[in-house]
């Protein structure tokens, strides 16, 4: 077997096969003779098929067989001898088939990983502030505690809608000959804050039982990209105004959300506050150590790479939403490819970075780690462990898996040997201030 190894770029390389035609036939005549031991054909013992027979009815089929294996045979051997890393499957161009009698010549485009030189990776520079918890913080978060208990009652009949109330209204919205939204009924609070303003103008001061009409123009950073910025007709009538009473910040309250008393619900918020706080601090650390790093070793990018990535990012950011309510809500799939195209390169320039560094640092995942893995995911998933386990039992899941958790290994290896600029200094040991304090006094 013959290879020409061409590279395109520093991702992108093509490979150009030739396989001897003694080679070819060889694996042809064994294709043909196991063919013909398995085919029963009438008239003939089974296994004593004539191979000439075999060709007249079954030659596109073996050829078809014969050909991918020689391919991925080929293309194995290759890419083991030339040290090349695939991050995508490879393409094959065209549709060759092996011939009798003939070389057999294929070409292959594959991508790789680029050859990376690691400059600075440990002491990278940041600024991330790490957030305390203060009493503010814990009264916030109890208010908005205190809100979801909020108990609502309706109001009297003559009373009007104010901006503390919530309300129920049914409504038709009409976007010139366009029909949006046909008596659909919803609930909301007028204080929401992704209310339209205009929708919350239209509603106050409005009784129920009053059909009226009014204009409502949406603003530019509305989720749906069809209704940006256009005024959209609107007919309205309202079906119920009601207003919330709070609950005491009391034991009545810790004691409705399972807790003992107040003093707990506080401990316990202030806890779920302080773990939160330290979980966006470890982010923060995170993205700015990695455009650090992305910074400092600038790379190439496999195309393939990013589009894959890319679709997993479309298919996530889509779940849920079926394909027939995408005109509905005014959904452009190729704007949504080409806004989230940078997140994929940058997650792709990342992946590689920190594969590089797990791979100079030689840093793997202990078995605890995978065992810690399986029981996340099971817990994520909503499946028993076991079930977990079994679907990625095959080396290629386990594989993923595997890589995932080094590239975290990798990532805080990096994040570690940071430098923070604006993290807290380490308070002195209190060993050591005695001592200082005793020398201090012995002097004195």
């Amino acid at each position: 077997m013959q290879v020409e190894v061409e590279k395109l770029d520093g991702v992108q390389v093509r490979l150009q096969f030739e396989v001897s035609s003694v080679d070819c036939d060889r694996d042809l005549g064994r294709a043909y003779q196991l063919y013909a031991s398995r085919k029963r054909l009438p008239g003939f013992r089974p296994g004593k098929v004539p191979v000439r027979r075999i060709k007249q009815e079954a030659r596109g089929v073996v050829t078809h067989q014969v050909s991918e294996q020689i391919i991925e045979k080929a293309f194995r051997k290759a890419v083991d001898d030339e040290g090349l890393r695939p991050v995508t499957p490879p393409k094959i161009e065209g549709s060759p088939q092996v011939e009798e009698g003939q070389p057999f010549r294929f070409t292959i485009n594959l991508e790789v990983r680029p050859e990376i030189d690691l400059k600075q990776v440990a002491g990278l520079k940041v600024e991330v502030e790490k957030k305390v918890c203060t009493d503010a913080d814990l009264d916030a978060e109890l208010e908005r505690l205190q809100r979801t208990r909020t108990e609502w009652s309706e109001v009297d009949s003559d009373e009007v809608v104010a901006e503390t109330h919530r309300v129920r209204v049914k409504f038709t919205a009409t976007l010139e000959d366009e029909v949006l939204a046909e008596d659909q009924v919803q609930t909301f609070t007028l204080d929401d804050v992704s209310l339209e303003p205009d929708i919350k103008a239209a509603l106050i001061g409005k009784k129920v039982g009053e059909p009226f009409e009014a204009s409502i123009t949406f603003s530019e950073d509305n989720p749906n990209e069809k209704l940006r910025g256009q005024a959209v007709a609107h007919r309205f009538e309202l079906e119920l105004i009601e207003e919330g009473e709070l609950p005491a910040l009391d034991d009545e309250l810790a004691k409705a959300v399972g807790l003992e008393d107040f003093e707990n619900l506080k401990e316990q918020v202030k806890a779920s506050l302080e773990y939160r706080f330290e979980q966006g601090y470890q982010t923060e650390m995170e993205e700015k150590v990695l455009d650090q790093l992305i910074e400092n070793n600038p790379l190439e990018v496999p195309p393939g790479l990013v589009n894959s990535h890319l679709d997993r990012m479309v298919r996530q950011a889509l779940q849920g939403i079926p394909p027939e309510r995408y005109d509905e809500i005014g959904l452009d799939l190729e704007k949504l490819r080409e806004e989230a195209r940078p997140g994929a390169v940058r997650a792709v320039q990342a992946g590689l970075l920190l594969e590089e560094i797990a791979e100079a640092e030689e840093l793997e995942p202990a078995p605890q780690d995978l065992a810690q893995e399986m029981a996340r995911m099971s817990r994520e998933m909503g499946q028993p462990l076991a079930a977990v386990q079994q679907k990625f039992k095959s080396a290629d899941a386990m594989a993923g898996i595997i890589a995932e958790l080094r590239n975290r290994k990798a990532l805080a290896f990096v994040v570690d040997a940071a430098e923070n600029s604006l993290a807290p200094a380490d308070p002195e040991p209190e060993a050591e201030t005695k001592s200082a304090d005793t020398d201090t006094e012995e002097e004195g």
